[in-house]
C-alpha cells in the first residue's frame, strides 16, 4: 500500500490490497449501529453525579443529538469517499480523499475503533500487543482491524499538522 499526501492536497492511497480495501469499506458498517456499550462510550454523560439530573437531561436533549448528527455527517463523507475507490490494473485499489475530508475520516475511524473494541471487549493491553497478528479467529482479526484503523488515524493526524 502506497501513501501520498501533499500539504493541503488530497490523500492518495495506491495498491491497497483487497483485504485492506474490504476493511476500509467496513468503516461505515461498524459505525452505523452501535451497541449500547459503544453508545455509552461515544455519548458519555457530562457527569456521573446522580444529583445533576438537570445537567444530564439538558445534555441528552441538546448536546447528544448534535453530536449524533455530526457523527453521522462524518460517516456519510467517508462512505461517499469509499464509493469512489477504484481497482487499479496492478490488482490493488486506489482511493483519493480530499484534504478537507480528513477530519471526517479521523472521526469515523475513531467511531469504528470504539465500536469494535467495545463490542469485543478489548482492553488497552489487548490492542497494544506488539506481536505479529495471527488472524486465525474473529477476535484476532478484529484487533488487526482496530490497529489498522488506528494506523490510518495516525497518518491523517500526522499530515494535518
Amino acid at each position: 500500500m502506497e501513501f501520498q499526501a501533499q500539504p493541503g492536497g488530497p490523500f492518495q492511497f495506491h495498491l491497497i490490497p483487497p483485504l485492506l480495501a474490504d476493511l476500509l469499506k467496513e468503516i461505515p458498517n461498524w459505525t452505523t449501529e452501535f451497541s449500547q456499550n459503544a453508545d455509552e462510550r461515544l455519548y458519555p454523560p457530562p457527569t456521573d453525579d446522580p444529583e445533576e439530573r438537570e445537567l444530564i437531561k439538558d445534555w441528552s436533549a441538546y448536546i447528544q443529538p448534535g453530536l449524533a448528527e455530526h457523527f453521522q455527517s462524518c460517516r456519510t463523507i467517508v462512505a461517499s469517499d469509499l464509493a469512489k475507490m477504484t481497482q487499479e490494473k496492478k490488482g490493488g485499489f486506489q482511493l483519493t480523499i480530499p484534504f478537507s475530508h480528513a477530519d471526517a475520516w479521523i472521526n469515523a475511524l475513531t467511531q469504528a475503533r470504539i465500536a469494535i473494541a467495545t463490542e469485543l471487549g478489548f482492553s488497552e493491553a489487548d490492542l497494544s500487543e506488539e506481536s505479529e497478528p495471527e488472524l486465525t479467529n474473529k477476535r484476532d482479526f478484529a484487533a488487526f482491524q482496530v490497529n489498522f484503523y488506528g494506523f490510518l488515524t495516525h497518518y491523517f493526524v500526522e499530515h494535518l499538522e
